[in-house]
């Protein structure tokens, strides 16, 4: 599309419009205006000239969270709204044709939220243009960041709010969507409508041995099962602890569910009264296919019945030091995977990755992430301090440009360091995250430390002023004593 066809593609919208079409409607917009902008179109410079015009405001206020644009837009929306009901696709090409075209796709995402929200059903589209896939994601949560969102559509991810528009694939990784059964999306939806704090288990365990074997040769790795017949069990005894707290989700650390043990947790979620609604069971080593010698390190997530939602293979491949005299780097033996897991639920888009999915974030992973800016990342890890620092710098880089909460839950086996611990942690993004014991943060909360180029200049003449140079860091919580967090959604 190009700003040549806008006659065509507002004859079209008028169309869907006159239909009450405004999935269609909406998206075909959204496209249209993304590849005007990208292509450096007048068409659209123009466009968001006029729009800054008719408001008399700057560029900088353009955003949909602007009490003034948002003021002027509820105005506008009202107005088009009641002018289109019942007219004629003629009429509405007119009135679409004089509409200045960022404006009216701000009032189509207000139109189209309100549709949804009638109707409670978080949806999902997928449309193909010029061999392109694209998701249309419908959130009840609000999307919009004070600061710049996703790199996938320009100026677009500034001014909308509720419904993105983004690529079923990027740099070789496909985006699959996913939509929670009824019963487990209810139930979210009643904790979100009253404004209660989702409870989030972290089944960290306490140093459990495993069975892992190793080509010295090759330097590879795999897990093979748990040193302990007693491991199984705790891993249940969690499951039960959790319940016992009311959790709402669980997620245990990267590779500490085997397949049996997975199995467990689905028999117990089927068959036990309990309140959990997700659970995202660690991962394990599993054969990438059936018979398949190859192997692929996964995390499942489960609904509140038992039944899997999706299933996550890691697409990073983890290395370790050995600790001792004789250590040596070690790889993990196994094939990546290539495909980004998005999941639609009344607490905003929500995804999984696995540790070094996360560290590794600035290279084939960060795009497709950055399209989709999920609200909520689970991330099961393994590893150490280094692996912990790698995340908190990760989630920082991220933090310019969307905000998610993450949750991440880590355990230190001692073949990675030795008989230290580290606990897994939690940023709040956008909302609130707190502990029992009342100690929370919040998006207004800001820690200062001294940047490493700082550090690395105390000792410099310059010392003084290089002292001044400060960086901003997300704040977060470490896993408490009792492994629960609470997050409290801002609407």
């Amino acid at each position: 599309m190009s700003a040549d066809t806008t006659p065509q593609v507002f004859r079209e919208i008028a169309k869907y419009l006159s239909e009450d079409n405004l999935r269609d409607a909406y998206t075909l917009l959204y496209l249209h205006l993304q590849d005007a902008n990208h292509t450096g179109s007048t068409y659209y410079s123009i466009a968001e000239r006029q729009f800054d015009k008719d408001r008399n405001l700057g560029p900088q206020r353009r955003v949909v969270s602007d009490p003034d644009t948002a003021s002027f837009l509820d105005k506008k929306r009202e107005t088009f709204e009641h002018f289109i009901q019942g007219k004629p696709e003629h009429v509405i090409y007119k009135e679409v044709k004089s509409t200045n075209p960022l404006l009216l796709l701000m009032m189509l995402d207000h139109m189209l939220k309100d549709e949804v929200e009638l109707s409670s059903v978080l949806q999902k589209d997928i449309y193909t243009i010029n061999g392109q896939a694209y998701y249309l994601l419908t959130r009840l949560h609000e999307t919009n960041r004070h600061i710049k969102a996703a790199h996938q559509s320009g100026d677009l991810q500034l001014i909308v709010r509720w419904n993105h528009v983004v690529k079923a694939s990027f740099n070789n990784h496909d985006i699959e969507v996913h939509s929670l059964d009824s019963g487990t999306r209810n139930a979210l939806k009643a904790l979100v409508d009253a404004d209660s704090s989702i409870r989030i288990y972290s089944a960290e365990s306490h140093r459990v041995s495993y069975d892992w074997s190793t080509d010295k040769h090759s330097r590879r790795f795999v897990f093979n099962g748990y040193t302990s017949n007693s491991t199984p069990a705790e891993i249940m005894q969690a499951m039960e602890l959790a319940n016992k707290q009311n959790a709402h989700i669980v997620i245990f650390p990267e590779l500490s569910v085997n397949v049996k043990v997975r199995a467990r947790i689905m028999t117990w979620l089927m068959e036990e009264s309990h309140s959990l609604l997700l659970v995202i069971a660690g991962s394990w080593h599993v054969p990438a296919h059936n018979n398949s010698d190859e192997l692929v390190n996964e995390s499942v997530v489960f609904n509140m019945r038992g039944n899997k939602i999706f299933a996550h293979r890691k697409t990073t491949v983890f290395s370790f030091k050995s600790p001792g005299p004789d250590s040596q780097y070690y790889h993990e033996d196994i094939v990546t995977g290539k495909k980004l897991n998005m999941l639609m639920t009344p607490l905003g888009l929500t995804t999984l990755l696995i540790c070094k999915d996360f560290c590794d974030l600035m290279s084939s992973l960060q795009e497709p992430l950055k399209n989709c800016s999920p609200d909520i990342i689970f991330l099961p890890t393994m590893g150490d301090d280094v692996t912990m620092n790698a995340h908190d710098k990760t989630y920082n880089d991220l933090n310019v440009s969307f905000m998610p909460a993450l949750i991440c839950s880590n355990q230190t086996p001692e073949m990675v360091q030795g008989n230290n611990n580290y606990a897994g942690r939690a940023y709040c993004g956008i909302h609130t995250i707190g502990l029992s014991n009342q100690q929370f943060i919040t998006p207004d909360t800001v820690q200062i430390v001294a940047s490493e180029e700082t550090t690395k200049s105390q000792n410099d003449k310059n010392s003084e002023t290089a002292a001044g140079r400060k960086k901003k860091t997300a704040p977060y919580l470490s896993v408490p004593e009792d492994k629960l967090f609470a997050l409290t959604l801002r609407k």
